[in-house]
């Protein structure tokens, strides 16, 4: 089962780390899949289905992201609130349950905005 990395950047063009990440991770096609949100669901509503099936069908989890405002950027927080639903990740529902989960999260801004 590869590792499945869940990426979501609203402005992933302009990134440097993000897409130097995702650029390396690139080379383990048979290891990694990699699945961005931005580019999966711009402007059509999170398919819960295909999210789920997605979860079910591979090993562990990575929810790469850069930190906005002490929190994820709004379609993460979106694809939290959408995907892990009661009955399917609790409440009665175990589909995450042995699966490894990690966060890759990123801090960053312009040169000038730093100390």
């Amino acid at each position: 089962m590869k590792t499945l990395i869940i990426v979501d950047h609203p402005y992933f063009d302009r990134s440097v780390v993000n897409r130097r990440w995702i650029d390396e991770l690139r080379k383990y096609p048979d290891d990694i899949l990699i699945h961005n949100l931005q580019s999966s669901y711009p402007h059509a509503p999170i398919n819960v289905g295909q999210e789920h099936s997605l979860i079910e069908n591979n090993g562990a989890v990575v929810f790469q992201f850069p930190l906005f405002w002490f929190n994820s950027p709004p379609m993460l927080k979106s694809w939290f609130d959408t995907v892990l639903t009661a009955g399917w990740a609790y409440k009665g529902g175990n589909k995450l349950e042995g699966k490894h989960v990690a966060l890759a999260v990123t801090t960053g801004g312009a040169a000038e905005n730093m100390m």
